[in-house]
């Protein structure tokens, strides 16, 4: 078995703030002969870990398919001192492809104690918003402009191990460790898309809000940077995006609305007035003025200007109907210096949108 060792060499500079949240973890990739864990071989593994203040990359290469007792019980070894492991769509394969074999060797499976972080399954749902046509590890380097040495697929590898196995050729061996070592800085240097999942879980700081020509505009700053701009439109809802700078719209709405009351059997329907009232009030109405009231004609009806929200996070709610959607709340002034409030009112429009 060949261990090779060295320090990473990251291509792209952003990379390393990144990195620092994740000092505990292991990035990891493998590669086998085949998908299939029994009628197919581990040869290759890579790890990127951080020791010795750098971060490394080590790579295990198999000379010998029988060696595979062998890699299993070294990476069991190197994982022990790490909290978590990363991967690129890993919960599909890696991960229960090791389990497999592992258990096939009757050895307890190293990675069912780590914390699990699977990079493809947080960017899965950026595809669409960002126009990616596929998501592949390759794909989304494309994206971020990373451009990496190998020109191989895993699949196109297969046959050049099997050679290597036979002829021990050096440019053979050179070519299957650069492809599993471009797949694990890889796997570092597509850290900067988290930025996006900080932007959807609303990690952000309100700077400024203003009320003009019937929108919300909530200027916000990053804590986490974008690696690309982002243009969204989810009405009533727009998104503009930079680096470290968005820019958060949400339309008004100038008007009546109606609050709803929930325990509409406790009150009447007045006709003519167009509202509910409490029994307690209404029993002294005109029996031929009044009515019991029903979910839908339950409300009060209220004019002013009123914000949308996707989750009932300001009360009291506020619909043109019943049924309808959003709910709204309605706006005042001191809306636009409490901070508190326009923070958690971004985070939720941005969980939702994104």
């Amino acid at each position: 078995m060949i261990i090779r060792e060295k320090k990473a060499l990251f291509r792209e500079c952003s990379t390393i703030s990144y990195l620092n949240l994740y000092r505990d973890s292991v990035f990891f990739d493998i590669e086998t002969t085949g998908l299939s864990w029994r009628r197919s071989r581990l040869y290759l593994m890579g790890a990127l870990y951080f020791s010795g203040n750098a971060w490394n990359l080590k790579q295990w290469f198999l000379e010998n398919p029988l060696e595979e007792l062998s890699l299993l019980q070294s990476f069991s070894a190197f994982l022990e001192p790490f909290s978590s492991v990363i991967h690129y769509n890993g919960q599909t394969f890696d991960l229960p492809y090791l389990k497999h074999k592992y258990e096939d060797y009757k050895l307890p499976d190293p990675l069912s104690s780590k914390e699990s972080l699977d990079l493809y399954r947080i960017f899965r749902p950026w595809q669409k918003p960002l126009g990616l046509p596929s998501l592949k590890q390759k794909d989304a380097e494309q994206f971020l402009g990373i451009s990496r040495e190998d020109v191989c697929s895993g699949g196109e590898l297969i046959s050049c191990y099997e050679e290597y196995l036979k002829t021990a050729s050096p440019e053979l061996l050179e070519l299957l460790l650069l492809h599993n070592h471009d797949d694990v800085l890889g796997l570092a240097e597509l850290l900067p898309l988290m930025g996006f999942d900080h932007l959807r879980r609303g990690d952000a700081v309100p700077e400024q809000a203003e009320l003009k020509k019937g929108e919300l505009i909530l200027s916000l700053s990053l804590n986490y940077p974008l690696p690309v701009p982002l243009s969204l439109d989810v009405p009533p809802y727009r998104l503009r995006a930079g680096k470290r700078k968005a820019v958060l719209s949400a339309e008004t709405f100038s008007g009546e609305m109606k609050h709803f009351f929930p325990n509409w059997k406790e009150y009447y329907y007045l006709p003519l007035e167009d509202c509910a009232i409490h029994k307690s009030v209404g029993v002294y109405v005109d029996k031929n003025c009044r009515r019991k009231a029903s979910a839908r004609t339950c409300y009060q009806r209220t004019k002013g200007t009123f914000l949308p929200q996707p989750v009932p996070l300001f009360q009291p709610e506020f619909y043109l109907e019943y049924g309808s959607s959003p709910s709204w709340f309605s706006f005042h002034d001191a809306f636009l210096e409490d901070r508190e409030a326009l923070a958690a009112y971004a985070r939720s429009i941005l969980t939702a949108m994104l």
